[in-house]
């Protein structure tokens, strides 16, 4: 379910944010190595994702907190 509602308006920052940005901001709160932008790795994972949400309701743009 998580990956259907992004991209999605953070009202917290007052800004869309989009699946990308919020794999780095989980990895930065695991205290994670740095997850850098368009990586192999994080176009993997996001792709893993979306195969794995297949047949989901697709509920984005979504308004988080």
């Amino acid at each position: 379910r998580a990956f259907t509602t992004w991209p999605a308006y953070r009202v917290s920052q007052g800004a869309m944010r989009t699946m990308q940005w919020r794999l780095f901001d989980c990895f930065r709160q695991q205290r994670f190595p740095e997850l850098a932008f368009l990586s192999q790795a994080s176009v993997d994972l996001i792709t893993y994702m979306g195969v794995k949400a297949q047949g989901g309701t697709m509920d984005s743009p979504a308004i988080k907190r």
